[in-house]
Formats: C-alpha cells, structure tokens, sequence
C-alpha cells in the first residue's frame, strides 16, 4: 500500500516506521521540523509504567515495553531510563488497590511500602502519615524528544520519504483513494492515510470537523536547589500521586 502519515510526533514516528518495515511505500508529512517543541511529543521525559487500575492497560504495557527495548536496540541508543516507580495514596483509596489487583492479575511483581520504607529508601520523597506506596520496578522514563528523532532517522532508514516543514491543508477521499493536499496547493493520492496530528486534526479535517476538543496541559521542569543527589535516577523514581494525579 502507499500511505501517508500526516503529524511526525510520538505515534506519527512511530507508525511511519512500522509501515515502511512491513514493505509500505511510506510518505510522512509534519508541519514544522522534525522534534519540534509544539506539540505534545518533545521534552527530556514522559513517564512509562505498567501500574494501572486497569488489568488491560497492564497488560498491554507488557508488550509495549518489549516494543521499546526493540527501539533502542534498533536505535542504538539509551531511550528508556529505568528508575523504579511509586503510585502512592492514602492505604484505603480504591485507585490503589484496583492497581494493585491489575498487577497481580498480570503477574507484574510489585512491592508496598509504608511512609517510612519511603523516606528511608527516597529520601526525596515524602508521604502523608496515613499513605502508602506500591513500588513497580520496571517503571521509568522515555527521552521523549530522543525518542521522535529515532524513530524518524529508522523510518528514513527503511524508505519512509519525510516531508517536514510541510503542512497538510486538507485529505479528501477520491473513489477507493486519499488524496493529500499540502498548504502549496500541492495533491498527492495514497491508498490510506493516518492522521496524527495531535491538536491540529481538526484543521486538517475542516470540511468534516470530528467532536475533539483541545485542551492545554502543563509539563513543569524545575531546577534542583539542593540536595540534587536524591533525585538522581539511580535515587529517585518516577511517582504518581493517586489522589491528585500529579506525576513526576
């Protein structure tokens, strides 16, 4: 099939890859340079966990990390950091104990600790007298810009023609066809397109406008005053906050 892979971010990247491996003819078109920092794909880090209330979501993460091992293999480069992670709240939260119950249906082996097994082995983390802490050790962090930039030199690799700083305008069917027109006028016919554009699909969908709606979300980086040692990744993992959602 000839298909078009229209927005170059995290899932853009890596289903342009995927295609040109499986012996699509690929052509992957992304507004602005390839690992820009406007969309929701770039940045030092996004968490990777497999500690859900939800036994299908861990179980799938089961086959997503061997799909990012194989990345980086591929890759030759470190992507994914392993630092051990912490989903903590109050003992009696149903958050926690349904995401306790999707790990052991999963057989993800996982530990519970108390405020004080917390501060005694993550000095720089603190929690309330009454919460405690399932710890997931193959919990981590992905170089999320890294990641990007990967997956679009392999997708080049297999064949994938990338066609940045291009913005698509419109896709349109044409009898059993897609057709692709960039900002310049410019049309191209493909068996197939994938759309992920993040934010911007409702533009390139204007004349079929899909029930989407964007909202913004904070990624906060903070600069360490002291003690930076405990927040190494060797000292530190990553942590979600049951109760609040806040993540870090």
């Amino acid at each position: 099939m000839r298909v078009a892979v229209i927005g170059l971010g995290g899932t853009g990247s890596a289903a342009a890859r995927f295609l040109a491996e499986a012996k699509h003819t690929v052509i992957a078109y992304e507004q602005f340079a390839v690992g820009h920092a406007r969309g929701s794909s770039h940045g030092e880090s996004r968490i990777i966990r497999k500690t859900y209330p939800d036994s299908f979501l861990t179980a799938m993460m089961g086959e997503a990390y061997e799909l990012w091992s194989a990345l980086e293999k591929e890759a030759g480069e470190e992507l994914f950091v392993r630092t051990g992670g912490l989903y903590f709240g109050p003992r009696d939260l149903p958050e926690l104990r349904a995401v306790e119950n999707a790990l052991v249906e999963q057989n993800v082996p996982f530990s519970i600790l108390s405020q004080a097994d917390v501060a005694a082995r993550f000095p720089a983390i603190k929690l309330e007298r009454d919460e405690v802490a399932i710890l997931q050790a193959d919990s981590g962090f992905l170089r999320a810009s890294r990641v990007v930039t990967a997956n679009v030199a392999l997708a080049k690799r297999h064949g994938v023609v990338v066609r940045d700083e291009t913005l698509v305008r419109e896709i349109a069917n044409r009898g059993d066809s897609v057709v692709v027109t960039t900002a310049d006028g410019t049309t191209d016919e493909f068996d197939a397109a994938l759309v992920t554009a993040g934010p911007w699909t409702q533009k390139v969908f204007a004349a079929a406008p899909l029930p989407l709606r964007v909202s913004r979300q904070e990624i906060v980086y903070l600069e360490i005053a002291t003690n930076a040692d405990r927040l190494a990744p060797s000292r530190c993992p990553v942590w979600i906050d049951a109760t609040t959602h806040h993540y870090g």
